[in-house]
């Protein structure tokens, strides 16, 4: 059982050493400040589509759990 603890641990410190966090979240009316850099990233949404006043948009999918 020690033994299983162990590796689950040692994996688990592995993984994390490749887990890098940019800057957090990122404010919605200043989202074109950053497209450039979300696109280069892998990105394939506008900034339209991610965030919009007036029309449908990714921030109208956000729902909450619990």
């Amino acid at each position: 059982m020690n033994k299983i603890i162990v590796i689950i641990v040692a994996i688990s410190m592995g993984i994390s050493t490749l887990v890098r966090a940019d800057e957090g979240m990122w404010i919605p009316l200043l989202i074109n400040k950053n497209m450039a850099e979300i696109q280069k990233l892998g990105l394939k949404l506008s900034a339209e589509d991610i965030y919009s006043i007036n029309h449908s948009s990714l921030k109208d999918a956000v729902i909450i759990f619990g």
